[in-house]
């Protein structure tokens, strides 16, 4: 899987789930036939938290407009296909989304967003990230490629909490799910993110730890927009590879 950089958002890149150039995460020579490691689950889970800070990055303290505002258009931050625009639902008091991902093949996906905006115990009905104490951020990702694509179940409950009025933002949460027919799930997810005023939020600092079957994967996001993946096996150390953030995944 292939993967570029957007210039504007260049701080936001972390957001920008948007794409990496994927040094090995998907294969290795030495990979054993039953590894589930390399299957390209580990860069998909990368690119899915990358572009839940894209969606929220995706409308600034400035107005900028920087996602497709009507169904069927395309999203030139993220390169998704938007199936239901960024609203603000009455029913749930919360802002959804619904996309479609389709740049990479074999491993299209649509994203369906709720995400909950709370300042001092209200919730806000207009979308401005930066001006909430926490974020409640749920996502939803399945396959929509049934007859090629890898097979996509993943459900991401994620907050973002300010920290001592601060812009720095703890980020936690779960992921649980599958992917190619293997469980994925957290068992850790400990990351920080810092929001700037008209552009968003920035590179994530911290460390997601993933299972897969016996396999565990640790994420370390290391504030530059370089994510370190190591895997290992009963404790066993397997692989080390590096994810780059470089833009628009085509």
């Amino acid at each position: 899987m292939e993967i570029r950089t957007s210039k504007t958002l260049k701080f936001a890149a972390l957001g920008m789930l948007t794409g990496f150039i994927l040094t090995s995460c998907n294969s290795s020579p030495t990979a054993s036939a039953t590894d589930p490691t390399t299957d390209g689950g580990n860069v998909v889970l990368s690119q899915e938290a990358n572009n839940m800070g894209a969606v929220l990055n995706d409308s600034t303290a400035g107005g900028i407009s920087k996602t497709a505002a009507v169904a069927f258009d395309t999203d030139t931050v993220t390169a998704e296909l938007i199936i239901v625009p960024r609203h603000y639902d009455d029913t749930c008091q919360c802002f959804v989304r619904t996309s479609q991902f389709t740049s990479s093949v074999g491993f299209e996906r649509q994203r369906t967003d709720s995400i909950w905006l709370d300042s001092s115990g209200i919730l806000l009905s207009l979308f401005h990230p930066g001006h909430a104490d926490s974020i409640t951020h749920d996502r939803m990702v399945t396959q929509i490629n049934s007859s090629l694509g890898k097979e996509i179940n993943l459900s991401f409950h994620t907050t973002l909490v300010r920290q001592n009025g601060t812009t720095t933002y703890q980020w936690s949460g779960t992921i649980v799910g599958t992917f190619n027919g293997v469980e994925f799930k957290s068992i850790s997810f400990d990351v920080t993110r810092t929001w700037v005023s008209f552009v968003g939020f920035g590179y994530p600092v911290g460390s997601i730890i993933m299972l897969r079957g016996n396999y565990q994967i640790v994420f370390d996001f290391t504030g530059t927009g370089t994510e370190v993946c190591t895997v290992t096996l009963n404790n066993v150390f397997v692989r080390q590879t590096h994810i780059s953030i470089t833009g628009v995944e085509e």
